[in-house]
């Protein structure tokens, strides 16, 4: 789990080199004069705080998994998006616990930076408040977000998800609460012969109750879309509505699979273009707005 910080300065830590060594990111990354990253510690979120995204049932099932057999592991494991052994919970809470740790450094009184990323595994936007889902068990960013708002960190909390598949779980757990605006930008087709994982995201999806107006589902119904069509959805769309919204707190669900030769993805996003997407948010929030960008998705990137 790697959580860090930028503002020319950057929260980083420690990753395995491709050959199994261990590179030491600080090092490589502070050769960059102009950038300076500061590693945070990554310890697992606390079972208070994972329960304001999910049910106590949900934390006590996944927390019986350090102590299930092989047998036991087997049978809850579904051969298309979740597998299970005894180091499952381990790995959820300290992945959970890396998002939570960004925020609490960008959200200090007075912070090192404003700029952090948390390069965690596993994912999360997939998981629901009672159930995993999608190679996700805890959801890493709704927990965070809940975490800000109810330790006063922040008041509102603006999540934008640009990994290709909707962020089921982000959504049903925020969807009622007016303090957090999810958007996200994703394939989605209900049809079963264009069918697109998981299903859900379309733009009638606007929040309840007091929440309403707090959703915001950009879907595309079909694969192919680049750099120009997500462009003009943060021209007309999502920058409009982070400036309209106005959080002190930006959290991006930073999923790769919109890039080109993803294949499961199958659209277009060059490197540039992620760039171009994260530059647009630090230019229109400025510099006192707190953002983290989470690792979500990618199988090809």
């Amino acid at each position: 789990m790697f959580p860090w910080v930028c503002n020319q300065q950057l929260y980083s830590s420690r990753e395995l080199g491709r050959d199994g060594t261990r590179m030491d990111l600080v090092g490589v990354l502070n050769t960059n004069h102009s950038i300076r990253i500061i590693p945070l510690p990554c310890k697992p979120a606390s079972r208070q705080t994972i329960e304001l995204a999910h049910s106590p049932e949900h934390y006590a099932r996944m927390k019986r998994t350090s102590e299930l057999t092989t047998k036991q592991l087997q049978a809850m494991t579904d051969p298309d998006d979740l597998y299970y052994n005894n180091w499952t919970f381990s790995a959820a809470t300290l992945a959970a616990g890396g998002v939570v740790e960004c925020v609490n450094a960008v959200t200090a009184f007075q912070p090192a930076s404003t700029r952090a990323i948390a390069l965690v595994r596993p994912p999360g936007h997939h998981a629901l408040r009672d159930k995993p889902m999608g190679f996700c068990y805890f959801n890493n960013i709704a927990i965070a977000a809940k975490h800000a708002i109810h330790t006063g960190r922040a008041s509102k909390v603006f999540i934008l998800d640009w990994d290709i598949h909707h962020g089921n779980g982000i959504q049903e757990i925020t969807y009622d609460d007016p303090n957090i605006f999810y958007l996200s930008i994703h394939r989605a087709s209900k049809s079963e012969k264009h069918w697109f994982y998981p299903g859900s995201g379309d733009s009638s999806e606007v929040g309840s109750g007091s929440a309403r107006g707090t959703n915001l589902n950009i879907a595309w119904g079909q694969g192919g879309m680049g750099d120009t069509e997500y462009a003009e959805a943060f021209r007309t769309i999502v920058l409009p509505a982070l400036e309209t919204f106005s959080p002190d707190l930006i959290i991006v669900a930073c999923g790769l699979d919109a890039a080109k030769g993803d294949l499961l993805g199958d659209c277009g996003l060059s490197p540039a273009m992620f760039y171009a997407m994260t530059n647009s948010l630090l230019k229109t929030c400025g510099q006192k707005i707190p953002i983290v960008i989470t690792q979500e998705g990618g199988y090809n990137a």
